[in-house]
């Protein structure tokens, strides 16, 4: 019996620190953002290419790796790359597999008129990637236009940009992934995805400081199917999130802190999915519906929103809602609201009284939460506690 007790606590430390290194790895991919990596990079004059032939010919002049297929993509990196007020890297009209990595790219002026707009632009652009990049000083860091489709903005550093990532003009199936957006101050926006640009993919990007973390803009043209997923978005001066004038969309698994307005704001749009996003410290309403017709908001933890205390005050409410068909719950199961966690007299841990909302006449969460829910490896690594005690008493028992 010792023995098999030895070999069960052996086992249970295995998976402790399994869990352990999954709840330390999953937080430090929403918040923590990636350290810089110092590197020596060769100067190159700015790269403009306009369609597939163009693409071969430098590509070979280059000495670029790889072939252009989906196995062997060009590979373009270990650039210094001045725009010296012009794009500095330009991709139009391609279908060809590249990767741009590794590169310091800088230097776009903004001039009315002008045809390009970024510091790197892909437009009708197919199968590009841009990775692990220090992208600076311009309007728009990658911009990404005209009806280009699956390509990929991840692992980049983004700094004195206006507008860090811009998917505009029917752009779509672009996942824009890990990267670091910091604003030295409260200008642009780091994510801004535009007319009628759809099935995007924004996921665990670090964002701090721009005027809004992530805008859909649906205001020339709606933008549907866009996930906004597992960012950690920090001290933006008007919003965290904003869905504009779109419909189907997802906001769901952000932390969002310490908004300058708003966490949280859906305007003229549909269909919108907010869920089991942490909205906490803003200014004004944690999460509010202006216009908006068939929203689902379920299973969100708002803290300290918009002026509340532990204790509801009137004046003081953490979200608004108006439209109709907007729905706080879902299976009855309802958002953590800080200001509402009592009483739960019948310990189901659905607080006995639904959290009044302003807004529209009667608008409120009929099943507000008494706790927040844990994040899934947190649950993990405390299930793993649970089973290691219970199996601890089960020996103990046995003997």
């Amino acid at each position: 019996m010792i023995k098999k007790l030895r070999v069960f606590l052996v086992l249970m430390v295995l998976v402790l620190t399994v869990s352990s290194i999954l709840y330390i790895f999953h937080g430090n991919m929403e918040t923590q953002p990636r350290a810089r990596v110092e590197r020596t990079y060769t100067e190159h004059e700015s790269i403009r290419i306009n369609n597939n032939s163009q693409f071969d010919t430098m590509a070979q002049q280059e000495h670029w790796s790889g072939n252009g297929g989906y196995l062997s993509p060009y590979i373009i990196e270990n650039y210094e790359i001045d725009g010296r007020g012009n794009t500095a890297f330009y991709i139009g009209n391609t279908t060809r597999y590249f990767l741009l990595r590794y590169s310091h790219i800088y230097n776009f002026s903004s001039i009315a008129g002008r045809y390009n707009y970024g510091v790197v632009e892909f437009y009708n652009v197919q199968n590009g990637e841009v990775y692990g990049c220090n992208i600076t000083h311009g309007q728009y860091g990658v911009y990404i236009t005209a009806y280009s489709s699956e390509n990929s903005v991840e692992y980049n550093d983004f700094y004195n940009i206006t507008t860090g990532v811009y998917l505009y003009f029917y752009t779509s199936h672009v996942s824009v992934t890990h990267n670091n957006l910091h604003y030295g101050v409260h200008v642009g926006t780091a994510v801004d995805i535009a007319y009628y640009s759809d099935n995007n993919d924004v996921w665990y990007n670090s964002i701090d400081g721009p005027a809004t973390g992530v805008y859909i803009n649906g205001q020339s043209g709606e933008c549907t199917g866009n996930i906004v997923s597992r960012n950690a978005i920090t001290t933006t001066r008007e919003y965290g999130v904003y869905v504009y004038s779109s419909s189907s969309n997802r906001v769901e698994n952000n932390t969002i802190r310490n908004s300058m307005d708003e966490g949280i704001r859906v305007y003229l749009s549909s269909n919108v999915y907010i869920v089991n996003n942490s909205v906490i410290g803003s200014i004004n309403y944690g999460v509010d519906l202006h216009d908006c017709d068939n929203t689902l908001v379920y299973n969100n933890s708002l803290v300290s929103n918009n002026g509340a205390t532990d204790t509801y005050a009137p004046s003081h409410v953490q979200a608004v809602n108006n439209g109709s068909g907007n729905q706080w719950y879902y299976k009855n199961h309802g958002n953590y609201w800080s200001d509402w966690t009592v009483p739960d007299n019948d310990t189901n841990g659905i607080v006995d009284s639904p959290y009044t909302l302003d807004g529209d006449s009667g608008s409120n969460d009929p099943y507000p939460l008494a706790e927040s829910s844990h994040p899934i490896p947190e649950l993990n690594f405390f299930f793993s506690w649970i089973i290691l005690v219970l199996g601890m008493l089960y020996f103990v028992r046995k003997r």
